[in-house]
């Protein structure tokens, strides 16, 4: 009986990494959170800007996973996406020039597309990320001033380095607490192990490297350092770690690296 529920413990864990991982058998990018925009079968798809009173002259910003079927390329198309933010190293450059040639062929421009390598573990140092992060947000910010463009940006399977960059923007956009941003916009989407499907060792990877990274800016964010007016990339040169005012910051918050309650 033991052996019969161990083999049965190991195909379900087996059957839980095949599915999540399976895009990577099958040359497809998918995700198992489910899509928010309608018309569009893109997977993890949400839009992240809703527009505010301050703000409605901005175009529409969405996230998502990274596009791989030609299916996937029509309905970018077919939203008027006009600028892409890739956010993910690669471990062949050809994967990147293949998103390019196919993102130009939808009508893309090319100088409209940005590449940032950034790495979903091991994160070599707050600053790095930060620099990373703000890479992104500036090319958004510039893009995004004209109603009319339509702003797409992701990673791999649109969860952990797409939430992550999600957050950041709600709270600068939208001006939502770094809880609300961090249940609704990541945990929510799939972030860590906010996907229950992924394996725990690449959950417990993305909380290593990403979340403190999440709570740092978010630090900056809530004491002004960083605003959507005023992205200082100065304030990547000082990792708020050793800062009292950080302390105090993250034990008045109920920070933990999961999702989970």
């Amino acid at each position: 009986m033991k052996k019969y529920q161990f083999i049965v413990c190991v195909k379900l864990s087996l059957f839980f990494v095949v599915q999540f991982s399976m895009s990577n058998a099958l040359g497809e990018t998918l995700s198992t959170m489910k899509t928010t925009v309608s018309g569009v079968k893109i997977s993890n798809m949400h839009k992240v800007f809703q527009g505010t009173p301050s703000s409605a002259q901005m175009g529409e910003i969405y996230r998502g996973v990274a596009p791989k079927k030609q299916s996937d390329f029509a309905d970018l198309k077919k939203l008027g996406i006009s600028h892409v933010v890739v956010f993910k190293n690669f471990q062949k450059s050809a994967e990147l020039e293949s998103e390019r040639e196919s993102l130009i062929k939808i009508g893309i421009k090319d100088e409209n597309i940005l590449h940032i390598p950034m790495v979903w573990k091991d994160l070599p140092s707050f600053k790095e990320g930060c620099e990373q992060t703000l890479d992104a947000i500036e090319f958004i910010k510039k893009n995004s001033s004209d109603p009319k463009q339509k702003l797409y940006f992701h990673c791999t399977v649109g969860e952990d380095r797409t939430g992550l960059l999600a957050g950041v923007l709600r709270q600068l956009l939208d001006k939502w607490q770094m809880d609300k941003s961090y249940k609704e916009e990541m945990c929510a989407r799939g972030y860590g192990d906010g996907n229950p499907n992924k394996p725990s060792h690449v959950a417990n990877s993305v909380h290593d490297a990403l979340t403190p990274l999440f709570w740092k800016l978010s630090f900056k964010i809530e004491k002004g350092y960083l605003s959507w007016d005023n992205l200082d990339r100065r304030q990547c040169e000082i990792d708020p770690e050793v800062s009292d005012n950080y302390k105090n910051f993250i034990q008045t918050k109920p920070l933990k690296k999961t999702c989970k309650n």
